[in-house]
């Protein structure tokens, strides 16, 4: 009988400490409410939060899309079939 007794007090004592806890939760949420609040009551009404900060990135990155890179290949085959048929009317000319 003394061990239930032990085991139901160590449940209880449990049972406490995370109702405390959860109320230290709740009082932390609710100071974090009101300062939110205050902050909105401060702020004008009709105007955005503003963020100044330049974008750490200075470059930009190209994206391709697979349309785009057909007619790149495309438009590639039609300057080398250019090139060579060029090269090909310069070898006959020169034969001449």
């Amino acid at each position: 009988m003394p061990e239930r007794i032990s085991k139901v007090e160590d449940a209880l004592a449990k049972l406490v400490v995370t109702q405390e806890n959860s109320m230290a939760t709740i009082r932390n949420i609710k100071i974090q409410m009101g300062q939110m609040a205050k902050q909105i009551a401060e702020r004008q009404s009709g105007q955005f939060l503003v963020n100044n900060q330049t974008n750490p990135k200075e470059h930009c990155n190209n994206v391709v899309t697979e349309k785009e890179e057909k007619d790149e290949t495309e438009g590639n085959k039609d300057e080398k079939e250019r090139e060579n048929k060029k090269s090909e009317e310069e070898k006959i000319k020169k034969k001449m």
